[in-house]
Parts: structure tokens; sequence; C-alpha cells
């Protein structure tokens, strides 16, 4: 990456990494994570929605480590890894599907060779194909699953629907993680200030963030991590700054 920066200066790719590996972590989510559990917040299970290969629920398990980890991931790239993960981690599990509102089908696309990309939709599109769905809070009633939950989203502007499915976990739910973006990448992707709205009105305020990413065109915000915690911990009681 030095080298890329080296020959062309203007290498926003190559300048993004650099930058990550050079600075200090706290904006990394294990950072994030760590600050929100030091506060003495509790999680039993944790519902990792659009899991990939289940890295992120591996950087949460320090946090809680008698946590249950449910994955839930629609490409089916990924199974064999989860497959793996799940069959070494008896505190994992996974289920190859998209989330949703409600139990049935969704429309799916993702490019393999982009594997960390990919989004649901309720239209079928170019390239796109048919994925079971499921939601949340169907998930956890066929585990049985324990609350308090902690539910994380890296879903790529399908947000809302998956939020729905949830309705009604939300009140047993302590912590949601949101990859949220500034710019419309999805038709129905909830920008960053309207997703804040959403999560406020149920109940929910944003207590820190992590992984910003600034896009390649012109180096402005192009996403980063919410996280949501409820609006009545205690932490919202104490309003200046030492």
């Amino acid at each position: 990456m030095s080298r890329a920066v080296g020959i062309d200066p203007k290498a926003h790719a190559a300048l993004n990494r650099l930058r990550w590996l050079l600075r200090d972590e706290t904006l990394d989510t294990p950072s994030a994570l760590a600050r929100i559990e030091a506060r003495g917040l509790k999680v039993e299970t944790v519902l990792d929605v659009g899991a990939s290969d289940g890295s992120w629920s591996l950087k949460a398990r320090p946090c809680w480590p008698q946590a249950r980890y449910h994955l839930v991931e629609a490409f089916g790239h990924w199974r064999e890894k989860l497959e793996t993960l799940c069959g070494a981690e008896p505190q994992f599990s996974h289920v190859i599907a998209a989330a949703g509102a409600e139990e049935g089908e969704i429309w799916f696309t993702n490019d393999p060779g982009a594997p960390y990309g990919g989004a649901a939709s309720s239209e079928p599109g170019k390239g796109s194909w048919s994925v079971p769905q499921v939601s949340l809070a169907g998930e956890v009633a066929r585990l049985d699953l324990p609350g308090p939950y902690l539910i994380k989203l890296d879903t790529h502007g399908f947000e809302r629907p998956i939020l729905e499915g949830a309705a009604s976990i939300l009140d047993r739910t302590n912590l949601v993680v949101i990859e949220t973006y500034v710019f419309h990448i999805h038709p129905d992707a909830m920008l960053f200030h309207e997703m804040c709205a959403y999560m406020a009105e149920r109940g929910f305020r944003v207590i820190d963030m992590s992984e910003p990413l600034w896009r390649e065109h012109d180096q402005a915000l192009w996403q980063v991590d919410l996280f949501f915690v409820r609006a009545d911990r205690p932490e919202f009681s104490h309003n200046s700054y030492s």
C-alpha cells in the first residue's frame, strides 16, 4: 500500500487502508464494544446479521464470552466457513438466509468477487436470485435464544424490514450496531440522520461509533457503524463533559 501511494498519491483505496493500519485503535469495533461493556451493559445473545465469515462476532466475544452468537448470512459463499466456525464453537449457530420482516423468501444479489457487499431487496434486480428469509424474532423463538440481545446489522440499506422483524424483541435488546450511510446506496436505505430518528422512536440513542469510511470519489464520509443503546441508560443522565 505504501508503494501504491508512492506511485499515485491519489490512490484512495490504498490511502484508506494505510490510514487504518497506522491509526490508533479508538475507532475500531473492539474498542467501541469494550467501552460499552465496561459500563455494565449486559448481553446474553448476539444476533449478527450480515455475518459473512463470523469475524464480527469473534470480535464481540471477548466482551460477552458467556453469550450465544447466532449468525445470519444470506450469501451461500460463506456457508462452509460458517459451518466450520459453528462446528468449533458450541455457543455459535448460523442460518443461511436473509433477515427481514417475516419468514419467506427475498431477492438477494452479491458479486462473488466482492463477497462483503451483498444486499437484499423486495424486488428482483439484475443478477439477483431468491434466498430464504427469516425474522430475528422468529429465530429467537425457534432457537429459544435468551435476552438481553445485541443486534448487529451490516445489511447495506435493508435495515428497516429487519428491524420490523425484530420489533417484538426490541424491548429486550440492549445494544443495536448498524452500519449507517451518508448517501443513498439503496432506494430504501435510511441516511445517517434518518436512522438516528428511526431508532429514537424505538427508544434508542447513539452512544458510540466505529469504522468510519471515506469514499474514494471525494473523500466525503461514506459510512460509519453507529452503536445504539436504550435511551434510559444511565450515561444519558450525565450531560457534562467531565
